[in-house]
């Protein structure tokens, strides 16, 4: 039996020259080393070929045999895996019931943030009213004066197209649905701050001393009817400042009725 002293492959006795790289086969000993560059048979213990000079310690990857193969695995750490930490569940939002039909019309809110004021420029009209007194001093009070009233007929206009706003929603749906979906929800987010009520087949949310009446209008759509409570009604002196509140509890209010139905932005 020969050798190749490069790739160690074995031949028949029969065979001169190695067939993979073409390096003159060498008879076959037990514990016999040879160089794997110039093929030169190696004393025991060699570091270098006595032939070429190269060093020997190291076989080229060539050079390995089958056998050794599973060692170096063995060897080789397994990466070391990340351990995933243990948390609460992700609240997933809530999908249309199939049953139901979402409508086609009506306003989809991204978030519970206030619907935006339509009567911000007011406020420029009163230092425009200001500057102009100082340089006008008789005019001043007309000008402040028609200020406001152009600002209190803006809010009176946009107070009541907010009760006519309509917000998408599903159907077929029934007040009880409705009362046991938003009414834990409510309570769990704002508390003490909000209460939910039903007076017959109508279900009121009240919010800062405002109530809204949650109304299924014909096209499927939702509106809710504000309306002063009686603590409200009262103490309510400012206009902007109710203003400000129907637009924070509108929003708040259907922003909720739509996420807990699944309809979404």
């Amino acid at each position: 039996m020969k050798v190749c002293p490069k790739c160690n492959k074995e031949y028949p006795d029969d065979v001169k020259f190695c067939s993979t790289c073409g390096q003159e086969l060498k008879p076959k000993e037990e514990g016999a080393r040879f160089c794997p560059y110039c093929g030169a048979k190696l004393n025991a213990g060699s570091q270098f070929c006595s032939s070429c000079g190269k060093p020997v310690e190291q076989q080229p990857q060539m050079a390995k045999t089958a056998a050794e193969a599973p060692k170096t695995m063995q060897k080789t750490a397994a990466p070391a895996v990340p351990t995933v930490k243990e948390s609460e569940p992700v609240p997933v939002a809530a999908q249309v019931d199939p049953h139901r039909q979402v409508s086609k019309e009506g306003e989809v809110l991204a978030s519970g943030a206030p619907i935006p004021s339509k009567t911000g420029w007011c406020k420029w009209g009163y230092l425009l009213g200001a500057i102009g007194g100082i340089a006008l001093s008789k005019s001043m009070f007309l000008l402040i004066l028609l200020v406001y009233a152009v600002e209190y007929y803006m809010i009176q206009f946009h107070e009541g197209k907010m009760r006519r706003m309509k917000f998408k929603f599903v159907s077929p749906v029934t007040s009880d649905e409705i009362y046991s979906r938003i009414q834990p929800t409510l309570s769990q987010k704002y508390g003490d701050k909000i209460s939910f009520d039903r007076n017959g087949d109508t279900l009121c949310v009240k919010y800062d001393s405002m109530i809204y009446d949650i109304n299924i209008n014909d096209d499927g759509t939702v509106s809710l009817w504000w309306r002063k409570s009686l603590s409200g009604a009262i103490f309510s002196f400012r206009e902007g400042k109710m203003y400000r509140k129907i637009r924070t509890g509108t929003a708040l209010i259907a922003y909720e009725l739509q996420h807990q139905f699944g309809v979404h932005a």
